[in-house]
C-alpha cells in the first residue's frame, strides 16, 4: 500500500468537505444578508411614509372646536353660550360638517341655533362662531365631530367630547 496515496486521498476528502461546508455557510450568510437588506428597505419605506403623512397633516386644514362659557348670577354652573370652530391649519377648510353625539347638528336645534349642518369655509388662522342655547336640562357633555375637505384631501375628521357645562 502506498501511504502517500492514502494520505493524499484523505486530504482531498477533507478539503472537499471543508469546501462544501464553506459553500453552504456562505450561502446561508448571503440569504441572511438578503433578508436583512429587505428588512432595512421596508423600515426606510415606513419612515418615508410616516414623513409624508406628517407633512400632509402639517399642510392641511386643521379644525378645532371649543366652547365659550358664561356664568349666571343665579347658578354656580358655567354654561356654554357659543361654539367657536378655529382653523389652525395652512389651507382653507371647505365642505365643513358638524355632528353632535353622532347626529348632524340640525338634529340638535334645541342647543344649536343654526338650522343646517354645513358651515361656511374657514380660512387658515380664522374661526367661525355659532350661538348655542344650553340650560339645566341640556347634557353635561356632548361629543362634537367635525368633517371637512381642503385642497389636500377630503373627509378629515376631528372628534372629541366637550363639556357644555363647567
Amino acid at each position: 500500500m502506498n501511504w502517500e496515496l492514502i494520505i493524499s486521498g484523505a486530504a482531498f476528502v477533507v478539503s472537499l468537505g471543508v469546501a462544501i461546508y464553506s459553500y453552504l455557510q456562505g450561502r446561508k450568510s448571503n440569504d441572511l444578508q438578503e433578508e436583512q437588506t429587505k428588512l432595512q428597505r421596508r423600515v426606510v419605506e415606513i419612515e418615508e411614509q410616516r414623513e409624508q403623512e406628517r407633512l400632509a397633516k402639517e399642510n392641511r386644514a386643521d379644525l378645532q372646536p371649543y366652547f365659550r362659557y358664561i356664568s349666571r348670577k343665579d347658578s354656580p354652573v358655567k354654561i356654554a353660550r357659543q361654539i367657536t370652530i378655529e382653523n389652525l391649519g395652512k389651507h382653507e377648510a371647505q365642505n365643513i360638517r358638524m355632528y353632535v353625539d353622532g347626529d348632524p347638528v340640525s338634529m340638535h336645534r334645541d342647543i344649536f341655533c343654526r338650522p343646517d349642518n354645513k358651515l361656511s369655509p374657514i380660512q387658515p388662522d380664522s374661526d367661525q362662531m355659532w350661538c348655542i342655547e344650553v340650560d339645566e336640562e341640556s347634557p353635561e357633555v356632548c361629543e362634537i365631530m367635525l368633517k371637512w375637505d381642503d385642497e389636500t384631501g377630503s373627509d378629515y375628521e376631528f372628534k372629541d367630547k366637550l363639556p357644555l357645562k363647567k
